[in-house]
């Protein structure tokens, strides 16, 4: 088993998780920190559609770093 490899692999997929979460949890909070924002200026009207951002190609890199890890994990720990 290559331990170098494996432990790069294993770096991919845990960065690839991280990434995901954090998009994920900014999608969740920003449209409420909108809101509070809008209520605290009393000014205009609210959207959450207006606080949402769009995250597809840091999220598809995110997978593909957690394939990615995955695959050459398998790789190295199958090799001697």
């Amino acid at each position: 088993m290559n331990k170098i490899g494996f432990t790069f692999s294993g770096i991919f997929v845990i960065t690839g998780i991280i990434t995901l979460l954090q998009t994920t949890i900014i999608n969740l909070v920003m449209p409420k920190i909108g809101k509070v924002a809008f209520q605290f200026a009393m000014a205009g009207s609210y959207s959450p559609n207006e606080y949402h951002i769009n995250f597809l190609s840091i999220n598809v890199a995110a997978i593909c770093l957690v394939v990615v890890g995955v695959a050459l994990g398998f790789k190295f720990f199958k090799t001697k």
